[in-house]
């Protein structure tokens, strides 16, 4: 009869009480899971756009300003011709740094004597096509311009006070134009002479020579330039 109690199989139905199983409902709760949508947040993310402040980047093109002004101007100096007259220092001359043949060339001189400036082509003073010699009167009231090998000049034993004069060289077209204090003396022509650089000397004493300046269309190789100008001054 110990066998019958089996009945007390059937409080199996405590089993339903699985249905605290379906609690899992609890489970759904996952639905915090959707609150990845604070991973939509990254939208933070397009905040790379600071990234896009790379444009700054995009300042590079100051690296292609490469391009030069349009004038180039050296320092003061001072040049002498104690040892002889029209002493060129030619281990000092000046890169003419303009793009095209086309220049202009101011200074402001103080000297006693007439001033020089021999126009070279790439060969130097000695060239096989010889050189320009440009004579500023400062003190002859003679302006020149000639051209060949070892020009003759108009010399002169008339001396003055030193005073601050500018002279400028204007090359054009052809046609080169010496002024004194913004006076035009004489205008020359030139033809099948390339010019590119220049040397200066007074015909006797010392000479101060004050910002030196080449105007130019334009010019483009910026460290040429800036070594061409510079100048060592040349005591006395």
């Amino acid at each position: 009869p110990t066998g019958p109690t089996s009945p007390t199989g059937p409080t199996s139905p405590t089993g339903p009480t699985s249905p605290t199983g379906p609690t899992s409902p609890t489970g759904p709760t996952s639905p915090t899971g959707p609150t990845s949508p604070t991973g939509p947040t990254s939208p933070t993310g397009p905040t790379s756009p600071t990234g896009s402040t790379s444009p700054t980047s995009s300042t590079s093109p100051s690296s292609s300003s490469t391009t030069c002004d349009s004038t180039s101007v050296g320092p003061n100096l001072v040049i002498s011709s104690n040892k002889k007259n029209k002493d060129y220092d030619f281990a000092h001359a000046l890169a003419i740094p303009c793009d095209t043949s086309d220049f202009e060339f101011t200074a402001g001189i103080s000297a006693s004597a007439d001033f020089f400036i021999a126009l070279m082509d790439s060969e130097g003073y000695y060239s096989s096509n010889g050189v320009v010699e440009a004579q500023f009167g400062l003190s002859s009231g003679i302006s020149s311009i000639k051209k060949g090998k070892y020009a003759l000049v108009k010399r002169s034993n008339i001396h003055t006070r030193a005073d601050l004069q500018n002279i400028k060289i204007v090359y054009k077209d052809s046609q080169l134009q010496l002024f004194i204090n913004d006076s035009l003396k004489t205008t020359y022509k030139i033809s099948n002479f390339s010019m590119t650089s220049l040397a200066m000397a007074p015909f006797k004493g010392i000479a101060g020579v004050f910002n030196p300046t080449f105007s130019c269309e334009s010019i483009s190789n910026c460290d040429v330039n800036e070594e061409s100008i510079t100048i060592i001054p040349v005591s006395a």
